[in-house]
C-alpha cells in the first residue's frame, strides 16, 4: 500500500518499558496470585505473582479509534528544559496537521545532526551499528519522499540500530524526532492479553548508567499504550517501571497506540542536572509520560535491595538506539520509521 492520503491526528497511548525479567509492567489476568490495580479512570491492571505492576487508566478504546479531523494544537507553554529549542517548529498556520506529510523527504540540506531518510535504499553505516534481525527498506509505506525502514519481527526478535556519533551533546541533552508507522501490533488473541515491547532508548555512563532511557508500548488490558520508563536495578537505581500515558487523545478517545497511521514522535532526554524527559505525539506534548528526578513511575524495589529508592538520574549519554524489542508475546509485528532525526534542539514535526 502506498502513502496514505489523509493521516489522523493521533490518539494519546501508553506504552511501557521495563525488561524481560523482573519488569514492572503488567500481566495477564490470572496469572497465579494476581491482583488488580484499579487506575484513575477506573480501569484495571493486574499485577502478576512475580510482584510485577504499573498503573491503569480508564476506559481505553479498541487499536485504531476514530480518526480525527484536524491538526493537533502546539504545546504552548510547555516546561523549559536545557537546550530547548522553543516553540514548536509548525507549519503556516500554527498547527501541524498530519495531512501535509508526502511530497520530496526533507533532509537533505536539514540543519540537524542526524537526518535520515533512508532514500539510498542502503542502511548508512557511518550513523548507525544493527544488532540482531536486519531491517529492510522498502517503498511499500514511506512519510516523505519514497523509501521508508521496514521491521518485521513474529518471534519476539530483536532489530537495535545504535547510533553514537552525536554524543556527547551540550548539557547532556538531546532531541529525537521519528514518523512511524504501525501495520501490525499485538491483538489479545489465543489467550494473549499482555505484551511488552520498546521503540529506542538512551544509554550512557556516569550515576545513572545502570539502566536505559526508554519509550515505546504494552498491551495493557487487551489495548497497546505508550510509556516511558527504565530497568535501573543498580544499588541507588530507580528500579524496572513504567510511566503511562494518561493524556486525552486528540479526538477524545481513550489513550491507544493507532495501526494504519503515520505518528510523529518526539523525545527529549536531559542528563544531569535537569534529570527529565518529555514526549510529544503529534507535536502535543504528553506530561503524564515526562519525567523528572522525582516525579516518575512505580518506584518499586527491584534487583539490588536499594534498587527503586533512590532519584531518577539519567545517565551522561553516549548513545541511542532507535528499532524495536519484544519481551513477549510471538504475534506478527510490522511497522515502518522515516526521517529519523536527531538534534541538541527541538526538531517538530513539519521539518
Amino acid at each position: 500500500m502506498s502513502r496514505t492520503a489523509l493521516f489522523p491526528a493521533l490518539v494519546v497511548v501508553i506504552a511501557s518499558l521495563g525488561c524481560s525479567s523482573g519488569m514492572v509492567g503488567t500481566t495477564p489476568a490470572g496469572s497465579g496470585g494476581s491482583s488488580v490495580v484499579t487506575g484513575s479512570g477506573g480501569g484495571s491492571v493486574t499485577t502478576g505473582s512475580g510482584g510485577e505492576s504499573g498503573t491503569g487508566t480508564g476506559g481505553v478504546a479498541a487499536s485504531g479509534g476514530a480518526p480525527a479531523t484536524g491538526g493537533n494544537g502546539a504545546d504552548a507553554g510547555d516546561a523549559a528544559a536545557p537546550g530547548d529549542g522553543g516553540p514548536v517548529l509548525v507549519d503556516a498556520d500554527g498547527v501541524w496537521d498530519p495531512t501535509s506529510l508526502g511530497g520530496a523527504s526533507k533532509c537533505a540540506g536539514s540543519p540537524f545532526q542526524i537526518c535520515d531518510d533512508f532514500e539510498s535504499g542502503t542502511l548508512d553505516k557511518t550513523t548507525w551499528t544493527v544488532q540482531g534481525t536486519a531491517p529492510v527498506i522498502d517503498g511499500m509505506q514511506f512519510a516523505r519522499g519514497s523509501k521508508a525502514l521496514h521491521i518485521t519481527s513474529t518471534n519476539g526478535s530483536s532489530t537495535r540500530l545504535t547510533e553514537k556519533k552525536t554524543f556527547p551533546e551540550a548539557d547532556d541533552t538531546y532531541y529525537g524526532r521519528v514518523f512511524y508507522y504501525f501495520k501490525s501490533l499485538p491483538t489479545p488473541t489465543g489467550g494473549l492479553g499482555y505484551s511488552h515491547w520498546t521503540l529506542l532508548a538512551g544509554t550512557g555512563d556516569g550515576q545513572g548508567a545502570g539502566g536505559e532511557i526508554r519509550f515505546g508500548a504494552q498491551m495493557l488490558n487487551s489495548v497497546n499504550k505508550w510509556g516511558t520508563g527504565t530497568d535501573n536495578q543498580s544499588a541507588g537505581g530507580t528500579g524496572d517501571w513504567t510511566n503511562v500515558d494518561q493524556d486525552p487523545a486528540p479526538d477524545g478517545k481513550a489513550a491507544h497506540v493507532p495501526t494504519g497511521v503515520w505518528l510523529c514522535i518526539e523525545w527529549m532526554h536531559a542528563g544531569p542536572p535537569a534529570n527529565q524527559t518529555k514526549i510529544w505525539v503529534d507535536g502535543v506534548l504528553h506530561p503524564s509520560i515526562a519525567t523528572t528526578e522525582t516525579m516518575h513511575g512505580t518506584m518499586l524495589t527491584r534487583g539490588a535491595p536499594s534498587a527503586g529508592m533512590g532519584n531518577f538520574i539519567l545517565p551522561n549519554f553516549t548513545a541511542l538506539w532507535i528499532g524495536w524489542q519484544a519481551y513477549s508475546g510471538t504475534q506478527l509485528y510490522e511497522f515502518w520509521m522515516d526521517e529519523v532525526a536527531i538534534n541538541n534542539t527541538r526538531i517538530g514535526c513539519a521539518n
